[in-house]
């Protein structure tokens, strides 16, 4: 996720330049930005100090990757950062589901499931 973090960053910061053929390195980068908060989020990037999130494209391959058997709770509360488990579960219409086991969960319930576990985390990206 890093590389692909990084590498959208250069191609954003290329674009600020319009240098395409001859692409800045990471120096002239910092120093375009210097003073910006593009700065200190390419800092960030370069040093590994941001956290990022993704929600997996196929759900199906979730119950695969989860080890023994866990209920959409526990796995929630396994990975809660943030004070707001209630509501997303509100929001998602996961209240339903939350004593239920991974493996038993339909397509759309392991989509918002992949959602609330996402939204439970703190990120910065």
């Amino acid at each position: 996720m890093t590389c692909v973090l990084r590498l959208l960053c250069q191609i954003c910061a290329q674009s600020h330049l319009g240098r395409f053929q001859d692409p800045p390195d990471w120096q002239e980068i910092l120093k375009y930005f210097r003073g910006s908060e593009l700065q200190n989020y390419f800092t960030k990037v370069l040093e590994d100090n941001l956290k990022a999130l993704i929600k997996p494209q196929y759900v199906d391959h979730i119950p695969k990757a989860i080890k023994g058997s866990m209920t959409v709770s526990q796995m929630l509360d396994s990975k809660l950062e943030l004070d707001n488990k209630e509501k997303i579960c509100n929001e998602l219409e996961l209240n339903h589901v939350l004593d239920r086991e991974i493996t038993h969960l339909s397509g759309g319930e392991l989509q918002r499931f992949a959602i609330a576990m996402s939204c439970i985390q703190k990120a910065d990206v």
